[in-house]
């Protein structure tokens, strides 16, 4: 998994052939990956998937410690959401 990670993180070059395995293994349409226009309105789609896969390509290639701060400021607004619930 270190490869996909180092490509992630844009350590690596991927070639064609090798994008279009990890695209067939994930499942993931190319024009999916390489679309851009509208991804500042993304928000206020209703796919969760869709939402769930944008947040996840913010974390993309950000270092271990910025990962882990994200998680606990989401917990956080995530507590806080809970609690107001009650």
């Amino acid at each position: 998994m270190t490869y996909i990670s180092d490509i992630e993180r844009g350590e690596r070059n991927i070639s064609l052939g090798t994008l279009e395995k990890v695209l067939i293994a994930l499942e993931v349409n190319a024009i999916e990956v390489f679309r851009t226009e509208g991804i500042e309105s993304i928000e206020a789609r209703t796919d969760r998937k869709l939402l769930t896969d944008a947040f996840h390509s913010l974390l993309v290639g950000r270092k271990l410690e910025e990962v882990q701060m994200r998680l606990k400021v989401v917990k956080e607004v995530l507590g806080t959401f809970d609690r107001l619930e009650k």
